[in-house]
Formats: structure tokens, C-alpha cells, sequence
């Protein structure tokens, strides 16, 4: 034991007792006071102490707002061109990579592990997207009937008869409520309620034959897998025009061969630009606020164009994830029967993703450059740009990432958008003693002859800790992601009490918790307070059930 470890213990323990104590929030409110706040002024003194704190408290400063200026970006669904497709073109390739060399039996899990997560959330997003549509989309029923079924059928393989009987009592029920309720409350006449009642009509048909059609037998399985594949079949058909884009095929040619889909358009739309302000430069007759609206006319269609037109010549990035889920599909099909197969496949798949991600990052870059200049052009000549364009395409991420920042700046932390969730951070962190303890224990329990077997073998450090330690402590780990993970979404006091009570940063602190407060409570929106927060315990349970479901690599061995 090192000296005084006892007293340090005590020390990082304590914020666990008092980190519920509003008392303690409310002192981090205050500490957290841009203008002389404990925290900047100990920054600010540890800067001017010591060189290199200071060089490493600017690029930290830079990082945080360079990061989370892009983040705000792309969480108010402002149009980000190509480049939401970057991302899960690099995320394809360090997938892929993983992968390369001899083919074993850890990778062939590790595919289908990796397809089965990325199949359940891609389908989660397709979903969530339909829910917000107004009418709820139909798909929902094809979904609710595919898990309704799925589960009933899964259970009944494992035997539980009278928890799958149950699961399909429930889906007619369900199903046959929501058909009566919809013949009652709407026009028959309105195709959109004739597609709902065929649509739930489909999904009773679909459990009834589960259900009583054929007794249970392999031929029972694969009469319920081919109806469960129809189901999924027309989600996807039904998803196409939705996510494909107007402009088909036409940018993912361009992407695979490295050529763009902006610089042509955004050329001659500065040239265009460029030449009617040369144009009204030597036309005398217009009053300088004629000539500032002709500019202004010109700069808001051109904005319209990318921001509407443009973003919907593009396909949805969720082709782009389901295709990497069809090559891991492929892959574990092909496993070890077909090795020539398999490397082609992978090899051919990296190349096309590399390429991809390269091209659409350049491009995506071409994107962001080209209005950044429009933009100058509009400042330049006096023009006020058209409404929401003021902060638009992160305009707050290049002033921050121009340059350094002064030597003045300081982190804004509870009036900027950029440092609320940076806050959020430090004070679940100074709160984080719980798994410190459980940690310790895990790495008490840690048999001591198992180093002494692996130095007798001569194993290292680097070894021994990856080799024993992490397995040894696998069931602590899990459990606090388990825990974290649910803590997470139901995090609601730091957020209430570092708030601003006039609502400047309500937007960039809402968990889902502080949402559901808000809209019972505040907006007295009761009802879609309480379904919100059925759907967060659903969320909960759900993400819960799948952290079990992949949990193999947990070590429950001594």
C-alpha cells in the first residue's frame, strides 16, 4: 500500500455522496462562471505558470470547439453535402481491415456480431424516421409484425410454448385494436386509410398463419422466414424513394471515380455571381439598394439550390451502411467453403470504400469551400444573406478552427453551445468514484498465480494485462457500461441546475430525460410527456437487452 492511498480513496469517493446534492451542482454552476470562475481562473493561472500548460490549454481550447462546432452542425440537420457519407466509408474500412489475413473462427463471430448490431440500428433509424412523418409510416406495422412473429417463433424454438402463444395473442390483439380504431375514427374513403387498414390487415394475416397454419416443423420455420423476408422486402421497397435521392445512381458513379458533384455548379454559379456585380458596377442608373437586391435575389437562389435541391439529389448515407451489411453477410456465407471468394470480396470492398470516402470527403470539402466563398462575396458586397444562412454549413466551426485562440480566450462553459456538454462531461467525471470502487475490487479479485504462470512463461506487461487482467476484470467493465449507459439517459439534475434559466442553451444541454420534463411540465403537453417516457424505457430496456446479447466477451471464469 502506498501512503496515505486510504486518504485519496475517501477523497475520490466523496463526490458520489454529494454529487445528487443540488448544493454541489449549484457550486459547479458557480465555478463554471466564464468571467471569474474557479475553474478558468485555475486554467488561466496554470497557463501563465507554465509554458507548456499554456500551449496544451490553447489546442485544447481549439480541439473542444473545432469538435463540437462540427457536432452542432450535423445535430441541427443542417445540409453537410458529400460528406455524410465520409463517415461511414471510414467506419466500413476499419471494419474491413479488422478482417484481413487468416480467416478464423473469432472473425467469423466477429462478421456476424458486427452485421447483426449494424442491421438492428440501421433498421431503428429507418423506423425512428418513419415515426416522425406525420402520418406515422406504415412500415411500423411491417416492423411491429416482424418482431411480434421473430419473437414468437424464437421462443417456441427455445421452448417456451406459452411465452410464444402469448406474443402472438398480444400482436392480434394489438393489430386487431388499431384496425377497428382506424375504420372508426377516419374516411374510408381516403387512400391513406385504406393503406393503414391493408397494412395492419397484412400484419394480422402474417400472425394468424404463425399462428395456427401448419403444425410446427421445419416447413412451419420456413413459411414463417419467407413471410417475415416479404415483410422486410417491402420496408425496403418502401424506403427507397425515401432515401435514394432524386438524383438515382448519378453520384455514386461520380464518387467511385473520384470526380465531383459541386465544383462544376459552384463555378458557374460564382461566375454568374461574379458577373452580375460587374454588371451592376457599370450600371449607373440603379441606386446602390437596387443593385444590393438584384445581389441579394441572385445569393438566396443559389442557396436554395444547395441546400435543397442539391441535398436531395443525394442518397441516404443508410445505403452506404446497408451495404457494408450485405458484404459482411457475404462474407460469412462464403466463410471457409469459398476462400477465393471471400478475399476477392473483401479486397474489392476496401478498395471500393477507400475510394469512396476519399472522394466524398473531397468533395464534401469542395461543398464547404465553395459557399464559404459565396458567403465572403455576400459580406463583401453589404448583402444581407436570406433567413437561417447567418450560421449556416458550421459557420462557427471555421471561425473557431481559423486559427488559435487568443491568449484571452477562455472556455465559455455554460453560454455556448460549444462548452455546455464539455461541462456535462467534468462533472460526471468528478462523480465517477462508484466505479472506481468497483474497479479496485475486480482487480483485488484478480488471482495472483496467474502472473505468476505467465512470468513464468515469460509474458511482459503489455501481456499480462491484456492476457489476464482485462478478461479477469470483463464482469466490471460490463457492468458499469450496463449502468452508465442507462445512468446516461436518465441524467436530468446537472442539466436542470447548470441551465439557463432564460433558455440560451436549453437546445445543446436536452437529454431525453430534461426533454420529457420539459414537455409535461413546462409546455403542459402531458400526454406526449408520458409517451415520451414509455419510449425512453423501451430504449432502455432495449439497449440493455442487446449489451446482454453481445456479451460474449465477458470472462465469467476464475
Amino acid at each position: 500500500n502506498w501512503p496515505g492511498i486510504k486518504l485519496f480513496r475517501t477523497i475520490y469517493y466523496l463526490p458520489v455522496i454529494l454529487a445528487a446534492s443540488p448544493a454541489a451542482l449549484l457550486a459547479w454552476r458557480y465555478m463554471f462562471v466564464s468571467n471569474g470562475g474557479f475553474v478558468n481562473i485555475s486554467l488561466r493561472w496554470f497557463a501563465d505558470q507554465f509554458f507548456v500548460f499554456d500551449w496544451l490549454y490553447k489546442y485544447w481550447i481549439y480541439v473542444a470547439e473545432g469538435v463540437n462546432g462540427f457536432y452542432s452542425g450535423v445535430a441541427t440537420a443542417q445540409p453537410v453535402g458529400s460528406l455524410k457519407y465520409t463517415l461511414p466509408a471510414v467506419l466500413s474500412v476499419l471494419i474491413l481491415l479488422t478482417l484481413v489475413g487468416d480467416w478464423n473462427k473469432a472473425k467469423r463471430e466477429r462478421v456476424q456480431q458486427v452485421a447483426e448490431i449494424m442491421t438492428i440500428v440501421l433498421l431503428g433509424l429507418i423506423g425512428a424516421s418513419g415515426v416522425l412523418q406525420k402520418p406515422v409510416n406504415l412500415s411500423w406495422t411491417f416492423i411491429a409484425t416482424i418482431i411480434v412473429v421473430g419473437f414468437a417463433t424464437v421462443n417456441h424454438y427455445q421452448g417456451k410454448k406459452g411465452l410464444s402463444r402469448l406474443w402472438l395473442g398480444i400482436g392480434i390483439a394489438l393489430f386487431f385494436i388499431s384496425m377497428v380504431r382506424t375504420i372508426s375514427v377516419s374516411d374510408l374513403s381516403n387512400p391513406d386509410t385504406m393503406k393503414y387498414a391493408v397494412g395492419l390487415l397484412i400484419g394480422i394475416a402474417t400472425i394468424i398463419i404463425a399462428a395456427f397454419v401448419v403444425r410446427w416443423s421445419s416447413r412451419r420455420y420456413q413459411l414463417i422466414a419467407a413471410m417475415l423476408g416479404i415483410l422486410l422486402l417491402l420496408i425496403v421497397v418502401r424506403a427507397i424513394p425515401a432515401n435514394f435521392g432524386d438524383g438515382g445512381w448519378k453520384p455514386l458513379v461520380k464518387y467511385i471515380t473520384l470526380s465531383s458533384t459541386v465544383n462544376t455548379q459552384l463555378e458557374e454559379d460564382k461566375r454568374e455571381i461574379a458577373a452580375l456585380i460587374s454588371d451592376l458596377e457599370q450600371n449607373e442608373e440603379l441606386s446602390d439598394r437596387q443593385k444590393k437586391n438584384e445581389i441579394a435575389d441572385l445569393t438566396a437562389v443559389v442557396y436554395d439550390y444547395w441546400k435543397v435541391d442539391y441535398s436531395r439529389s443525394l442518397f441516404s448515407a443508410y445505403w452506404i451502411y446497408g451495404l457494408l451489411i450485405a458484404v459482411l453477410v457475404g462474407l460469412w456465407l462464403l466463410d471457409e467453403r469459398y476462400p477465393k471468394a471471400r478475399t476477392y470480396l473483401l479486397g474489392c470492398s476496401l478498395a471500393f470504400f477507400i475510394v469512396f470516402g476519399l472522394s466524398t470527403y473531397l468533395d464534401g470539402r469542395a461543398y464547404f469551400d465553395g459557399f464559404a466563398e459565396i458567403e465572403e462575396t455576400a459580406f463583401v458586397e453589404g448583402v444581407t444573406l436570406p433567413n437561417d444562412v447567418s450560421h449556416y454549413h458550421f459557420v462557427t466551426f471555421r471561425d473557431r478552427t481559423a486559427h488559435l485562440p487568443e491568449d484571452t480566450r477562455v472556455p465559455l462553459w455554460l453560454n455556448n453551445e460549444l462548452w455546455t456538454k464539455p461541462s456535462l462531461v467534468m462533472i460526471t467525471m468528478w462523480s465517477s468514484g462508484a466505479s472506481m470502487l468497483i474497479f479496485l475490487a475486480a482487480l483485488k479479485g484478480v488471482p495472483g498465480s496467474l502472473y505468476e504462470a505467465a512470468e513464468v512463461d515469460g509474458a511482459n506487461g503489455i501481456q499480462k494485462f491484456f492476457r489476464i487482467t482485462l478478461p479477469m476484470i470483463s464482469p466490471a467493465m460490463f457492468y458499469s457500461i450496463v449502468i452508465g449507459v442507462i445512468a446516461a439517459l436518465q441524467t436530468f439534475e446537472s442539466i436542470y441546475i447548470i441551465r439557463d434559466p432564460s433558455g440560451n442553451n436549453d437546445a445543446s444541454l436536452r437529454s431525453a430525460a430534461y426533454f420529457l420534463y420539459t414537455r409535461t411540465f413546462n409546455d403542459q403537453a402531458i400526454g406526449q410527456g408520458a409517451a415520451a417516457s414509455w419510449i425512453l424505457a423501451v430504449i432502455i430496456v432495449t439497449l440493455t437487452v442487446l449489451q446482454f446479447r453481445y456479451s460474449r466477451w465477458v470472462n465469467y471464469e476464475v
